[in-house]
């Protein structure tokens, strides 16, 4: 094919043909325009290739040679280091993780390029350099004194050869062949108010640039359209949610709302209190209500969504409380069982931990309209689970569903209210960004009584007095965790991981205290 436009299929471009086609297909690139738009990870700048005897240390640099020596090394740290040697010296490139990946991955005589910082330890080195594969002399010269692109990739896309290099030939190819450019939707007026480039000339860019500042500004360029996009999106949400008119109906709050207020074991704060009477006013109007619940961790979040919760069950419609994990859920449902059952409002907890005879059962009973609220993680979204009158919607930790999980658990419901909590702290301008088809509440101060938190820092040095501080307050009545990276060992990274750790710690320092 000698002309292609942005809609051709990529089976037909030159160098594709069925299987390479099938391979981009499960990666989602089908057409032209698709492949256009799969940008590069990452950058190697080649216009800094200098030879290994003349690098400046503390500077980036590209070098290239040949591997003369690779293996793993063990001593204080395990590491893997690779002799690379061009016609004027040899540089030592080193990994501290991916240990076992590294040792597949170079033979003796390969040429590769490696971009990186440069060191000096016992001679020049380079720690965890950008690498890329030189197939032979002239790639050195192809690939040598340029921007080069770096693209995300699979095993599956190198198998079939399109590694970085066979994709920058098809982007090289299809930028020599189309016979039509992008559309641009930006106005020239508000291209030239941002000094961006046109659409066309911008995704070139990111395939071709012309230098590291060419990358940052045919970035911006695409950043934009983005951000537009996602505006257009949230507004065009607002818009059908406002134009919505729910089914079922609240009354103002009666004695019995009052007295479950009252009878906390606690007053509510200036902010808890506001922020609920701007949710009880939302629930009360005609259209569902759409409300991002903000504050931080302690503020008090979930005694507002709770009564929110109560006032919809004396109002004949019920509540799905969903949060991230079991150990949150489960919080929520003993903290709050007791006072909703003292206040005639029914609760019932759902997880996937349960029995399937016991989920089922539970699913039947809120088919049934006989649990006001039931509390549940993922498993809520299930098809199992149905509501009577699904009225309000609550999820806590939004952050961590998807918006299929938080749509699946919505559409349960007849235009349900939907309130959505989050502790992760939003400036107001990115707030508005991201969730302006939500009205946005926020609960400032933290309830009185309150500990400060003081975060400190510590070297792995400092194990042993950080080990006997733990030990301290555990014998002074109080409990500790500890937090680690990974859960098992892993070949590919060296982190620290719990189950090395509870072994190591239970037969040394905490031998003596209960460790779980």
């Amino acid at each position: 094919m000698a002309e292609l436009k942005l809609d051709s299929p990529l089976q037909f471009v030159k160098g594709v043909g069925p299987r390479k086609a099938e391979v981009l297909a499960a990666h989602g690139l089908h057409t032209v325009r698709d492949l256009l738009f799969y940008f590069p990870r990452t950058y190697l700048d080649r216009t800094n290739v200098v030879p290994i005897n003349r690098p400046r240390i503390d500077e980036s640099a590209t070098i290239i040679g040949e591997v003369k020596a690779h293996g793993l090394l063990h001593g204080r740290r395990r590491r893997y280091e690779v002799i690379l040697q061009d016609d004027t010296g040899a540089i030592t490139l080193v990994w501290f993780g991916g240990l076992q990946y590294f040792q597949r991955l170079f033979k003796k005589g390969q040429i590769w390029a490696a971009t990186g910082t440069v060191g000096f330890f016992n001679g020049y080195q380079m720690v965890h350099p950008d690498l890329e594969r030189l197939e032979d002399d002239s790639d050195r010269m192809v690939h040598a004194g340029r921007i080069i692109p770096v693209y995300p990739q699979t095993s599956a896309l190198s198998k079939v050869g399109l590694t970085s290099k066979g994709l920058r030939r098809l982007t090289t190819y299809i930028f020599d062949h189309l016979t039509e450019r992008l559309e641009d939707p930006l106005p020239e007026t508000e291209r030239r108010r941002f000094s961006f480039p046109e659409l066309h000339d911008a995704v070139r860019g990111m395939h071709y640039p012309e230098s590291r500042e060419d990358v940052e500004r045919c970035r911006r360029r695409l950043a934009f359209d983005e951000l537009l996009l996602l505006q257009y999106l949230v507004h065009r949400n607002k818009g059908r949610k406002d134009a919505t008119v729910k089914r079922h109906r609240y009354a103002p709050p009666d004695e019995r709302f009052r007295g479950l207020v009252e009878s906390l074991p606690f007053t509510l704060t200036g902010d808890q209190q506001a922020v609920l009477e701007e949710i009880l006013a939302d629930l009360q109007r005609p259209r569902p209500m759409s409300r991002l619940l903000h504050g931080e961790v302690g503020s008090g979040k979930t005694v507002v969504a709770v009564l929110a919760a109560a006032y919809a069950a004396w109002n004949d419609l019920q509540t799905a409380f969903m949060a991230p994990t079991e150990i949150l859920v489960e919080q929520h449902y003993r903290n709050w069982r007791p006072v909703l059952e003292q206040a005639g409002v029914r609760a019932a907890l759902l997880t996937s931990s349960l029995k399937a005879a016991d989920k089922k059962a539970l699913g039947k009973l809120a088919a049934a309209g006989e649990i006001d609220i039931l509390f549940g993680t993922h498993a809520l979204i299930y098809d199992y689970v149905a509501f009577d009158r699904l009225g309000l919607v609550i999820i806590d930790e939004q952050h961590r569903f998807g918006v299929e999980q938080r749509g699946r658990l919505y559409a349960k419901g007849d235009d349900p209210d939907l309130l959505v909590m989050t502790a992760t702290p939003i400036p107001r301008t990115l707030a508005l960004t991201l969730y302006g088809d939500l009205d946005i509440s926020t609960i400032r101060s933290l309830p009185p009584g309150r500990q400060p938190v003081r975060t400190v820092w510590r070297t792995a040095e400092a194990a042993p007095k950080v080990y006997a501080f733990i030990r301290d307050r555990v014998k002074q009545g109080e409990r500790a965790y500890i937090i680690y990276p990974l859960v098992e060992r892993s070949d590919r990274m060296e982190l620290l991981n719990v189950e090395d750790a509870y072994r190591e710690l239970c037969r040394g320092v905490f031998r003596d205290i209960r460790v779980g």
